[in-house]
């Protein structure tokens, strides 16, 4: 899984990060894009901006294919519409999944995140 957290007040809210990291963050429009690897969550990448976190997410699929002979998922939080914005992207970079389904980031991990987030899960090809 690739994802982009578009606020952080939620990783404040959540204890993830303190009052002083969430601000610093907001005013410098910090996006952190995660990754959840083998049950473990780290940060792939930070970008400043949503235009420059897309790209950092592009990047990432790009270096890490997927296997098509699994299907894929769109993972959103709160608005899909994102989607329509990464299908040509993805297309154009070559990296378009055969089977990418939409999938809605549950209230679990929806409460972490919080709305905006976008990203995808997969099994990457080896």
């Amino acid at each position: 899984i690739y994802a982009v957290v578009d606020t952080l007040e939620y990783l404040r809210k959540g204890g993830r990060l303190s009052a002083a990291q969430a601000a610093l963050g907001a005013v410098s429009r910090l996006k952190p894009i995660i990754a959840v690897k083998d049950g473990k969550v780290s940060v792939a990448s930070k970008a400043f901006g949503t235009g420059a976190a897309t790209k950092s997410f592009l990047k990432l699929i790009a270096n890490n294919p997927v296997d098509d002979s699994f299907p894929s998922y769109f993972l959103y939080s709160g608005d899909s519409s994102k989607k329509d914005e990464l299908i040509p992207l993805l297309r154009q970079q070559n990296t378009l999944p055969s089977r990418l389904h939409d999938c809605s980031i549950g209230a679990t991990i929806g409460t972490h995140v919080g709305p905006g987030a976008f990203g995808m899960a997969y099994v990457m090809d080896t």
